[in-house]
Order: structure tokens, then sequence, then C-alpha cells
């Protein structure tokens, strides 16, 4: 969060990190409008005013949230749930409000600076998990999620289906899972395998080399190293080799 005096005009930076965002969903009805709302500078005066340690004082300020670093999985979570008050109790309402949510999301205009990471920063979505009920203590999830084949399933218990993205982008979403697209999958990635990198002390950096044994199935490659693989050599050459017989001395 960055927060800007306006009397000393001084800013100050609080960074702290998140597992999900959760954001209001009141008065909107998209993803990106929820988003925006988020990073809106939100002015800090009168009774919430701003206490800045440079004025020694309670100044105007504003006050405003971004995304520092864009993380690998980004999680969003609608806040559904309203605390209600009567006059014999308080309960939470569910709210089951439509939100447009997209198949891919450019998260670079809600970054702190969206130079540091690439314009635009593209997520795709993977996941989408639903609130079945209307109450907070009660209801029933399943959700809808992308295979790595790029097949889409509904998974509800032990109950799961073939889906499809259009199925997947009219739900009465509660919680989103986008993956960013310029990250490596191991998973759908298997065939080209990154390569590890070592750091000498001059400063240089080298590749550890791999060997990698494919079979025709569909399993996985075998990887070993190149240390591995010269005692694997070794030990194939001296299985390989017909032993000597053994001459007899003459006495």
């Amino acid at each position: 969060s960055e927060v800007h005096c306006f009397k000393c005009n001084k800013k100050s930076w609080t960074y702290d990190q998140f597992l999900d965002l959760s954001l209001e969903i009141a008065n909107q009805n998209s993803l990106e409008k929820c988003l925006t709302q988020f990073t809106t500078s939100e002015i800090l005066e009168k009774r919430n005013a701003y206490s800045c340690q440079n004025c020694n004082n309670l100044t105007k300020a504003t006050k405003r949230f971004t995304i520092e670093c864009p993380p690998v999985v980004l999680v969003v979570q609608f806040k559904r749930f309203a605390l209600k008050a009567s006059y014999t109790s308080l309960r939470w309402e569910k709210t089951k409000k439509s939100l447009k949510y997209p198949s891919q999301l450019d998260l670079s205009p809600f970054l702190s600076d969206p130079t540091k990471y690439g314009s635009p920063c593209n997520y795709t979505l993977y996941g989408v998990l639903v609130h079945d009920g209307m109450a907070m203590d009660s209801g029933h999830y399943y959700s809808i999620i992308k295979a790595p084949n790029n097949s889409w399933y509904m998974v509800n218990d032990n109950y799961v289906i073939q889906s499809s993205l259009p199925e997947a982008l009219k739900q009465e979403a509660y919680v989103l899972f986008y993956l960013r697209d310029s990250n490596y999958d191991p998973v759908i990635n298997r065939d080209t395998p990154t390569k590890p990198t070592v750091h000498n002390n001059n400063g240089s950096s080298e590749h550890i080399t791999h060997s990698i044994l494919k079979h025709e199935t569909n399993e996985s490659p075998i990887i070993i190293n190149s240390t591995k693989k010269r005692k694997l050599d070794t030990l194939n050459e001296s299985t390989s080799t017909t032993p000597k017989k053994k001459k007899k001395s003459k006495n």
C-alpha cells in the first residue's frame, strides 16, 4: 500500500504478503471492476485521517493498494457473505449476484510497476470454486477445473463429469484460480525439462547436463545426471565382459 500525505507531500510504502485477494463485490458486476475498486485511491481525512510521522499530526492523505509482485498462481475470493443485523440476532447472508470473469486476465493495470514484469501480464483461468447454499455455516462446495490436457471437468465430491470453458464461465463463482502464462509449468511442459544452473565463484554460471532416457510409453522421462551415467556405463561394461579363464600354474 502507498500513502501520500497532502501536507508534507511525503510518500510511504508498506508491503504485505498475500495468499489470495479478497474483493468487495458491492456495486460491481465483473472481476476487472472489482480489481479496479480494490486498487483505487482512498481519501484519508476527518475521523479517518492519516497519522503522519513526518508532520507529527493527523493529516489528509491518499491510500492505494497495488500488487507489487504478481504471483505464479492468482487466487481471487469474492466477498459474497455480509453481516446482517436484525432485532434479535446477527447473521451472515450470502449475495447471489452474477459476476463476470474472463478466461484470460491481464493483471498489469493493477501492478505497482507494470514495466517490471512486462505488459500484458496475462493469466489463464484453470479453476472455479462454487458455494451452493445461502449461509456461511452450511451449503456445499463443488468446482470446475481445467486438466493438463486442456479439458474441463466438474468435480462434485466423488462425482466427476466432463464440462467446458463456457460452463466454467457462467458459474456463481466464490473463488477463482488463475495461472500466470509466462511461468514454466512442469506438468504441461513435460517434454521440455529445464536445466538447473550452477553459479561459480568467479561469477560465471553453467548448466548441468542431463541425459534423458525417454521410453516409448506414457511414463515420464527418466533423468539421470552425468555422474550416475558414468557409474551405469562402468557397470554395464563389467557385466557384459566375458570372464577370462584362469590358467593353471605348472608345478
